[in-house]
């Protein structure tokens, strides 16, 4: 498999006028939200001339889609030095079928989800949201530029996602998928603590402790786990694997998590979060699931209000007891009562 391909699978969202920005109806969903569909100029490059060369296709990539929106490539997806873009449309031929479908489904959506979110959470503000081309980085990822949450929807890894990782019954059911990112951006506007760490959550030479990623990728899964009406938790984890991977390994897992609170390693992050972690006695990404139950358990205790405003050290002391009580764990998991919407 090819360098950027790969890199994914190590690390693992209206009108619009030509300019790519999607007319936002303000009167009916939050203020200041602009949705901006960059895949508007990717597919005027695909579609341009079935005939131009890989070369020329590279350089019109580049100039119209990372150089066009310098505000996505570079403080949202890093684009590196090395990064062969002729590399990386060659390996999009065979997703670019899903990512076509995916582009409209994905539009429609992010403004279902946005009218729920409204109706449930409050208003959400200040936050730009792109559907893009992610350079095969994530499928969904939030980030904070000038203070304010940024919200990248990848067509491209959801589209491999739905080929490959993905029940085939629920194909495209967005629902948990964009309800995760688009709480992300909900909870750091509610809280600077949270909003501080999102940059620095997977970050290669410096993460954040490991109860900070449990904490907020956990509360996303068990938002969206809530918003997604008669969908899958498969969806909700976006894995086949974890609903029946990961009750009997819960409760020694809990215990673990539960001596690297504070941990930075690379190697735990990798081990917990990542779809490539390397061990065998962990399913990849585990963490999704089993930050569902610690957000289901603390939800249970504090509520809603007082979760959102959670950290520093009571939101570690939070993540601990959930931790301690996972630990306890015998038996199975009933994902049908984890993360119930009368809890949210």
């Amino acid at each position: 498999m090819r360098t950027a391909l790969l890199l994914f699978l190590v690390l693992l969202s209206g009108c619009s006028d030509r300019s790519g920005t999607a007319t936002v109806d303000k009167a009916a969903h939050s203020e200041k939200l602009a949705v901006i569909q960059v895949t508007e100029a990717f597919w005027g490059i695909i579609d341009a001339d079935p005939h131009l060369g890989a070369t020329e296709r590279a350089t019109r990539f580049h100039r119209d889609v990372i150089e066009k929106f310098p505000g996505l490539y570079g403080p949202v997806v890093p684009v590196g030095p090395d990064f062969n873009v002729a590399e990386y449309l060659t390996q999009l031929d065979p997703l670019l079928p899903a990512m076509r479908e995916l582009t409209p489904l994905t539009l429609r959506q992010i403004n279902a989800t946005i009218d729920l979110m409204d109706a449930r959470f409050g208003k959400m503000h200040d936050v730009t949201i792109y559907v893009a081309p992610s350079l095969f980085t994530s499928n969904g990822q939030v980030r904070v530029v000038n203070d304010e949450p940024v919200v990248m929807f990848g067509v491209d890894v959801q589209a491999y996602a739905e080929n490959e990782l993905l029940p085939k019954a629920s194909r495209y059911d967005l629902r948990a998928y964009i309800a995760h990112e688009l709480f992300h951006a909900h909870h750091y506007s509610l809280n600077a603590e949270m909003r501080r760490q999102a940059n620095t959550l997977f970050d290669e030479k410096n993460p954040s402790p490991l109860y900070v990623n449990l904490w907020i990728e956990g509360l996303a899964t068990c938002v969206s786990m809530s918003m997604d009406g008669d969908g899958t938790v498969e969806r909700a984890f976006m894995s086949e694997r974890l609903p029946s991977e990961v009750p009997p390994i819960l409760a020694a897992a809990a215990r673990e998590l539960s001596g690297k609170l504070d941990s930075r390693r690379l190697d735990d992050t990798r081990d917990f979060f990542w779809l490539g972690g390397e061990r065998k006695d962990l399913p990849p990404r585990s963490a999704y699931a089993i930050g569902a139950l610690v957000a289901d358990d603390v939800l249970s205790r504090r509520g809603l209000n007082v979760s959102l405003a959670l950290s520093g050290e009571e939101l570690r002391s939070e993540v601990g007891k959930a931790l301690g009580t996972l630990s306890r764990h015998e038996g199975g998991v009933d994902w049908s009562r984890v993360c119930a919407t009368s809890k949210l």
